[in-house]
């Protein structure tokens, strides 16, 4: 039964070779609506990824009129289109939650 749920999980993954971590500044392009009509750019900073296979997510903040927006996006999700990576920053740490306490990114 394990290897029914696998290889089912396995087959609806998205052929993603992005190697994502902490610290990347991403646009990600996502559908609004289950039409898949209107689509929607959030940028921002990744400040933690949950990697659990299929399951794996992304948390990304921005800085939007002086108040800090944080959204979570499953990786594999339908409604993601894609997944643009703009410029790469290194921390020391793998979950970046203390950049909430900042005004700035």
């Amino acid at each position: 039964m394990k290897n029914i749920i696998k290889n089912l999980n396995l087959s609806q993954l998205k052929n993603n070779n992005l190697k994502l971590k902490s610290g990347y500044f991403v646009d990600v392009n996502f559908y609004i609506d289950s039409n898949k009509k209107k689509n929607q750019i959030f940028s921002g900073l990744i400040i933690s990824i949950k990697n659990k296979s299929f399951l794996t997510s992304i948390i990304v903040r921005k800085i939007s009129y002086n108040v800090g927006v944080e959204k979570t996006f499953y990786i594999h999700a339908p409604n993601i289109k894609k997944i643009v990576i703009n410029k790469i920053k290194k921390y020391r740490k793998s979950k970046l939650y203390f950049l909430r306490k900042i005004s700035r990114l």
